[in-house]
């Protein structure tokens, strides 16, 4: 945790941040077990999306097919 805090400064507030204050400082378990979740939907959502238009490609299956074998 202590990297986006290096990465950023301390001028700006990252979500990871904020969410490591909900639990640490601010003691607001629930609340920050929503952002967490909340960042893990959305971040499993994009992923997914990205990999349905990058197989929409032929380069890019042909490179997983390859892969399988």
């Amino acid at each position: 945790m202590m990297t986006p805090s290096l990465l950023g400064g301390t001028s700006g507030a990252t979500p990871m941040a904020m969410i490591d204050n909900l639990f640490g400082t601010a003691f607001d378990w629930p609340l920050a077990s929503a952002l967490s979740l909340s960042l893990l939907v959305v971040l499993i959502a994009f992923a997914t999306g990205f990999v349905t238009i990058l197989l929409r490609f032929d380069g890019a299956r042909a490179v997983f097919r390859r892969g399988a074998r």
